[in-house]
């Protein structure tokens, strides 16, 4: 019988190894350095926390968080760098009841691991404070220093002796964006502290100790942010949520823009994501997500922190109640909320009280505008009034841009103007509610003249063969497609099966009938335009898109990631038509956009463009310019709910069988169906 080895395969590995493993599930990246430090921070009882950041031609060359917390006595400097030793619990018990940031006692050890750090602090009670340098773990050296109280933690190199993880980092950019998410939240989270955050010297974002949320979102956020939100407040006997939420037409193409802290710690939980968006209920459409800001107090014990390596997600007892808590106080808020001002009934409507004399100036200038215009232009012909005009014969074509451009001023002077109060109003919705059920006498006179004079000069252009092109209703449908009319030359394939228009149904989708198959055809308008500027954007990029410049600039104040992801970007911005320039420390000026958006440019188209840009961080510049190119042609295509004539679907048909997918939208989602003849029977029972 042989003998039995003594010695097996399996064996402990060695404190470096284990800890280099720990640190590279702790650590995933520089701003996890920040984020672990702030919280230390916090924990300490800082009120003033400053990260500074340094970089160098390729990556983060360091990382420095300063604070002006309680400070640790040299004993303690020493132990924190050791894994597992910690002041915030004693045993098992202690989890389930965490009331601060950390617990583990595993960060400065997983920091000091892959980096050199030198930490410097001082305890109230201590005449002189402590300097300690580690480096991959090793402690270099401990010394006394002169110091205020507080700590200072510097890391360098990191990632020094793990060049895989180094490899994959990603750029600069990307990395300082991680930063500046990292800290956006925290500053969020602890309103009771005051953050700063330079990069190369640089200050990128600042904020005081504040005692109300509007003043946090205003400082983290930017104050554009902060005045549109709708404070928000509610509580049940498990939990209490605090924040604010926004208007339902400022939502975002993705969930970017939901910063959530449960009991002070920064989390994410597509759980409460999906709480927020029931919440709205059908107030955002399919694919759209709402901004808000909520930091959510639950009971500890209900509350397990410790199921993530970096504790950015949590799992919660009760989750149902929890979850339809903050579904309900989202929903309330909303119901008892003014959607057209964004005040709620119990604020003060002082501040929406506007002189008579702008009043009655706003809606005199309103019809002032459309008498002028009316008496300058010779709606017979088609041009404006000159000296002579024998010899300036305009063609068909030019009468209906001139008509059609009177048409936009009247229709952008009515739906941006309350006539009820005299002001521009900054929003549509749905629900239009008057707020005053009687309007002041002097209104109804001047109002009651702008129709007339729209009446007059739709009846004066009825000499017209189509009349109903030249319509209001139809004068921005005509357009959008004059803008893509030349793919009806297009010599391509055409991909779509001979068909005859039958009409429309819901200002919205087109049906047809197919001359060869014998189907009925229903097609999405939005969809199928959208396909059409998509198309026609992605042949022009290489060439150059159409641009138009801005009579007035759209200024957009940006927080500090999404000025940072405009920078990095700014190439791929240009390449589609947009021309956009810094307009002072936290704003930029859009100067210029594709040809295809027409007059109607909103800050939340803006907005949802950088969103994408921040989310998709990873991905490579072609990836990034598809994405804006699909957000692009969407905003600029005719929109579900706008009535067509029956030759404008013809033209839409058309344009949209010469492109390179007319079934499926840029999205993916479908812009044709079709039922047969034997589908229809069987639906009626007929087989």
């Amino acid at each position: 019988m042989s003998d039995k080895k003594e010695t097996g395969v399996i064996r402990l590995l060695d404190d470096e190894t284990v800890n280099t493993i720990a640190a590279g599930e702790v650590i995933e990246r520089p701003a996890s350095v920040v984020k672990e430090l702030v919280e230390n921070a916090v924990d300490a009882g800082a009120d003033t926390i400053k990260v500074d950041i340094t970089v160098g031609l390729q990556h983060i060359s360091s990382v420095q968080v300063s604070d002006t917390g309680c400070g640790m006595h040299i004993s303690d400097a020493k132990m924190s760098f050791i894994r597992h030793a910690t002041s915030k619990i004693r045993g098992p018990d202690d989890l389930a009841r965490i009331h601060t940031m950390g617990f583990r006692g595993e960060a400065l050890a997983s920091i000091a691991a892959i980096s050199r750090v030198t930490l410097t602090t001082r305890a109230d009670d201590d005449d002189a404070g402590t300097e300690i340098v580690i480096e991959g773990g090793e402690i270099i050296s401990v010394s006394d220093v002169s110091a205020p109280q507080g700590t200072t933690v510097r890391v360098d190199n990191i990632f020094f002796n793990t060049p895989a993880r180094r490899k994959f980092m990603k750029s600069r950019q990307t990395e300082l964006l991680h930063i500046y998410r990292a800290v956006e939240a925290e500053a969020f989270a602890h309103p009771e502290s005051a953050f700063r955050l330079k990069v190369n010297g640089k200050e990128k974002l600042r904020t005081q100790r504040t005692t109300t949320i509007a003043q946090t979102i205003g400082q983290v956020f930017g104050t554009e942010m902060s005045q549109n939100i709708i404070p928000l407040s509610a509580g049940t006997p498990v939990m209490r949520v605090d924040g604010a939420i926004v208007l339902p037409e400022a939502c975002r193409p993705n969930a970017g823009e939901i910063h959530l802290c449960v009991n002070g710690r920064p989390v994410t939980s597509p759980q409460i994501v999906r709480a927020i968006r029931a919440g709205y209920g059908t107030l955002i459409p399919k694919g759209r997500f709402p901004v808000a800001y909520l930091s959510i107090k639950i009971d500890t014990s209900l509350v397990d922190v410790n199921v993530h390596p970096a504790k950015r997600e949590i799992r919660l007892s009760r989750e149902k109640e929890i979850f339809r808590g903050i579904s309900d106080a989202i929903r309330d808020t909303l119901q008892t909320t003014d959607l057209i001002h964004g005040n709620t009934p119990t604020a003060s409507t002082d501040n929406r009280e506007i002189q008579l004399s702008w009043k009655k100036d706003i809606i005199s200038d309103i019809s002032g505008d459309i008498r002028e215009t009316h008496k300058a232009t010779d709606l017979t012909r088609g041009d404006r009034t000159v000296a002579s005009t024998d010899s300036r014969e305009i063609q068909l074509s030019r009468k209906t841009d001139i008509i059609s451009d009177i048409s936009d001023d009247i229709r952008d002077s009515l739906q941006t103007t309350d006539l009820a109060h005299g002001d521009r109003s900054a929003a549509s919705t749905g629900s239009r509610a008057p707020a005053y059920h009687h309007p002041p006498k002097y209104n109804q006179g001047v109002s009651e003249t702008i129709p007339e004079v729209i009446s007059d000069i739709t009846a004066k252009s009825s000499g017209d063969n189509k009349p109903e092109m030249l319509h209001i209703r139809y004068a921005t449908t005509d357009k959008q497609l004059r803008l893509t009319s030349n793919m009806d030359g297009d010599t391509g394939v055409n991909l779509l099966p001979s068909m005859r228009i039958i009409g429309q149904v819901a200002d919205g989708y087109i049906l047809a009938a197919s001359r060869d198959n014998d189907e009925l055809l229903i097609i999405d308008q939005h969809a199928a335009h959208e396909r059409i500027l998509y198309d026609q954007l992605c042949r022009r990029r290489d060439v150059g898109i159409q641009r138009q410049e801005l009579l007035v600039p759209l200024v957009v104040e940006l927080n500090a990631a999404e000025k940072l992801a405009l920078s990095a970007n700014i190439d791929i911005l240009l390449e589609l038509g947009f021309i956009v320039d810094e307009f002072g420390p936290d704003a930029f000026a859009v100067r210029a956009v594709p040809m295809v958006l027409g007059k109607r440019l909103g800050t939340e188209m803006i907005h949802d463009i950088f969103s994408d840009l921040i989310v998709e961080s990873r991905k490579t510049a072609d990836e990034k310019s598809e994405r804006i190119t699909a957000t692009i042609a969407c905003r600029g295509a005719i929109k579900a709910g706008s009535p067509l004539t029956q030759e404008q679907m013809e033209r839409l048909v058309l344009q949209l069988s010469h492109t390179s997918e007319p079934y499926t939208c840029p999205h993916g989602r479908p812009v044709i169906l079709s039922y047969s003849h034997k589908e229809l029977d069987r639906m009626f029972h007929r087989t």
